[in-house]
């Protein structure tokens, strides 16, 4: 991810925290090279896992299967 980008991403958060609002972020950090998926946050046992890319029509959402998730809240 460009370093610029999640600066301003948590910057934006913290003014509209300061007007009220309250925001839970979730992150994978994956990467993908010679076709294979790896979970930058999971431990290193877990790099013979299999994972994969699917995207729900209904939801518009795009998922990566068995990655580990990194919480963030910002409540007032």
């Amino acid at each position: 991810m460009i370093p610029r980008a999640v600066y301003q991403i948590f910057e934006q958060t913290q003014k509209l925290k300061e007007k009220g609002w309250q925001y839970k972020m979730e992150v994978n950090y994956v990467e993908i090279y010679n076709e294979t998926i790896r979970d930058l946050l999971g431990s290193g046992s877990d790099d013979d896992k299999k994972h994969e890319i699917k995207h729900n029509d209904k939801t518009g959402t795009t998922t990566v299967s068995d990655v580990r998730v990194g919480k963030y809240s910002f409540f007032k």
